[in-house]
């Protein structure tokens, strides 16, 4: 799963008490350039790299169907473990995205 940092892995816990910005306003961003692109609330949407999954479940109580994918087992757990008031929770996955898209040398 390549390079192993502190911040993802070990430290997992702390990593929404150092991230205390409130999505809310990144999101009403976020919803509005889908939209211009003609993806509509109740789209499939990838959170690539979603960490502890404050966007993907963000977005889920907006009606995206969300599928948020982190490297970091530990980040996964607490994405998981995230209270949502959503009808269809967020689908987390633990994969690293690079290893599935960048062919191993020859």
């Amino acid at each position: 799963m390549g390079l192993r940092r502190p911040y993802y892995h070990e430290f997992a816990w702390a990593y929404d008490l150092l991230q205390t910005d409130p999505v809310a306003a990144r999101i009403d961003f976020v919803q509005a350039v889908l939209s211009q692109n003609g993806i509509a609330t109740n789209s499939t949407v990838l959170d690539a790299g979603c960490g502890t999954g404050r966007y993907a479940t963000e977005l889920a109580k907006r009606g995206f169907q969300m599928f948020a994918v982190d490297q970091s087992t530990e980040l996964i757990e607490i994405a998981r473990n995230r209270q949502a008031d959503v009808l269809e929770r967020p689908r987390f996955v633990i994969a690293d995205l690079l290893a599935a898209f960048i062919p191993d040398p020859l």
